[in-house]
């Protein structure tokens, strides 16, 4: 079975009062979320800000349910506001639809080419459990989830993320670890 790396959810957005001056780029990721998700809201902020003609928000946490899976990287990019008309006029051309294609690819592309680490898999001990990487990390740079919530009694050593198994409810548990 094979699974997505990376969600990204591309919308237009419109003013719910009609503004028609209101025009700018938002980003979202998971709420209560500090790994990948973030990351990659963080180079697509980065990019348009760079490169777009309008303004672009600092990227939001949100609880948007299409940000609610268990894909690594999950955003939400509402690229502008459909109710501005002088972007309805330039969202009609090819041009305008392309540089923004391109935009959203070079971030992508960007966030792709870091040097993240590979997961090694995982060993069940007696009183813990650890998660295996393919070079050291920082723990400032370690995430854990489980069961979707934010997880905070580990540590790391070296290239292993340890968790104890005594403070995991028993049962079937689903854990997420993200490192770099």
């Amino acid at each position: 079975e094979k699974s997505a790396d990376i969600f990204l959810s591309i919308h237009f957005n419109a003013d719910s009062l009609m503004n028609t001056n209101v025009n700018r780029t938002e980003i979202y990721y998971p709420f209560e979320e500090t790994g990948p998700s973030k990351d990659l809201a963080d180079e697509l902020y980065r990019t348009f800000r760079a490169e777009f003609d309008i303004h672009c928000h600092v990227p939001m946490p949100s609880r948007y349910t299409v940000l609610g899976s268990n894909i690594p990287a999950r955003v939400l990019l509402e690229v502008s506001y459909l109710t501005n008309s002088d972007e309805e006029d330039r969202l009609k051309k090819e041009k305008r639809l392309e540089h923004i294609a391109k935009i959203i690819k070079g971030a992508l592309q960007s966030f792709s080419s870091k040097k993240m680490c590979a997961y090694n898999g995982f060993e069940i001990r007696e009183d813990e459990i650890r998660f295996n990487f393919s070079k050291p990390l920082l723990k400032e740079k370690v995430y854990v989830r489980v069961d979707g919530t934010n997880y905070n009694k580990y540590y790391v050593k070296k290239k292993t993320v340890v968790l104890c198994k005594n403070l995991i409810r028993s049962g079937r548990r689903l854990i997420e670890v993200y490192g770099r």
